[in-house]
């Protein structure tokens, strides 16, 4: 078996819509933000921490946080599930472990003067801003009389049922394979119950058309995997995934993990794509692609893309076509009752050698798939899938290729949020230390 693969994660994250109704905020995105970027805060035990949003009478207010740690192989400190490594942590704040906040959490930029509860022994203020706008928070480390943590929840996980639930989405696992869904089903804002279903299904499925007249496919259900270890917090889930693939025309068996976290309205997962054939014995039309099964029409959303659309192969294409290098490839699509908004980043690697995603739309109903198998292995062409992802097998180099998927669900059309998801990574921030005023109600 090849050893068990680590994962690489974005550091430092925007994702849109909260649980909760807007505070004010200077945006609706989860922020994380490792500690190697915010060393001054740095360097102390996990419980000494308290994040603060000021009012604009400047009181102090608790607002919910996470900090994850990551252990020294680069893994996430998961207490829970059959195999929990929470021995692995040092229980402090420090590299890259990993402090999250909600962006609709953040309070104006004024220093907090009155205390409801003990000030911290030490005060510091992040600042964010972009585009003229600007707000804060103001973390604090206390050495005793700590204030209470604030009982927000943002997400809740059950375990058992393999569900996740937020106030945008529902998403259920694929109890065979944890690295697709079952189901996504958008949240009734009215009744905040399970409403219309979004998605049916997903799918992914490889086929390297080998030379010498040796044709391997392979799809999810060609990997067994199960839910290793989790932790369930207030701004996110995460959950340990480990997978084998298993190669049976070449007897090989690839054993591989990943951690996958959910926020209020996104799925985030940095996965590792394993390639263990040489480009230069792959024929043209190798692929791997993976889609969805959306219960509507593709037609009737509005499908924005700067990916190229895929169309089957041709000695034309090959020779002509030239599409420019990026880093970050999207495609959004909207109704009156949703949005999604679909975003990959490639790995450095990816990108040097011309790895392009392309877009692949099939206008059909998702019901008219009734009769396809999801179990199958079917080319992009006959798969159960109306909209998906495909790259072309040939540009992948041999062993490890990064890519970092996110996905997000909104159950309301708002353009101007559809194009802050889209612009999340603008946003800067500052650090400094203040004085602490000692004024106390």
């Amino acid at each position: 078996m090849v050893p068990y693969l680590t994962k690489t994660l974005i550091l430092f994250l925007f994702v849109i819509t909260p649980i909760y109704p807007s505070l004010g905020g200077i945006h609706r995105a989860p922020i994380i933000i490792p500690a190697w970027k915010v060393k001054r805060i740095s360097g102390y035990e996990l419980e000494q921490y308290r994040v603060f949003r000021s009012s604009p009478t400047g009181k102090a207010v608790t607002i919910p946080f996470q900090i994850d740690e990551m252990n020294s192989v680069g893994d996430f400190v998961l207490p829970k599930g059959l195999a929990p490594n929470h021995n692995t942590g040092n229980k402090i704040f420090d590299v890259y472990d990993e402090l999250s906040i909600m962006g609709q959490d953040i309070g104006p930029n004024k220093e907090p003067t009155v205390w409801d509860f003990d000030p911290p022994t030490y005060l510091y203020q992040l600042t964010f801003s972009k585009n003229g706008k600007s707000g804060a928070i103001y973390i604090g480390v206390y050495f005793k009389n700590a204030p209470p943590l604030s009982q927000k929840k943002y997400i809740i996980f059950d375990s058992k049922e393999g569900n996740i639930r937020t106030s945008r989405y529902n998403y259920k696992f694929d109890n065979k394979n944890h690295l697709i869904t079952k189901s996504i089903s958008l949240q009734d804002k009215k009744t905040n119950s399970s409403g219309k279903e979004l998605i049916d299904s997903s799918t992914f499925a490889m086929k390297a058309d080998l030379k010498y007249f040796l044709t391997l496919k392979a799809n999810h259900r060609s990997v067994e995997s199960r839910q290793e270890a989790w932790k369930s917090g207030p701004i996110r889930t995460i959950i340990r995934v480990d997978f084998v693939y298993n190669f049976l025309k070449l007897k090989i068996k690839i054993g591989m993990y990943t951690e996958v976290s959910f926020f209020a309205n996104a799925v985030v997962l940095p996965a590792i794509i394993y390639n263990p054939l040489d480009s230069k014995n792959l024929n043209s039309g190798s692929s791997f692609y993976y889609g969805f099964k959306l219960v509507d029409n593709p037609s009737s959303l509005n499908i924005q893309t700067n990916m190229p659309k895929w169309k089957p192969e041709s000695l034309f294409d090959i020779l002509l076509t030239k599409n420019k290098k990026q880093s970050k490839y999207w495609v959004s699509m909207h109704n009156n009752d949703a949005m999604l908004y679909f975003e990959l980043i490639l790995s450095k690697q990816m990108i040097n050698i011309e790895n392009i995603p392309k877009l692949y739309q099939k206008n059909i109903d998702g019901p008219a798939f009734t009769n396809i198998s999801n179990d199958k292995i079917f080319d992009i062409e006959n798969s159960p899938i109306n909209i998906g992802i495909h790259f072309d097998l040939k540009k992948f180099n041999k062993g490890d290729n990064l890519i970092a998927f996110y996905l997000f669900f909104e159950n309301e059309k708002n353009l101007k949020q559809l194009e802050e998801m889209k612009n999340r990574h603008l946003w800067q921030y500052t650090l400094k230390r203040i004085p602490i005023s000692k004024q106390k109600q």
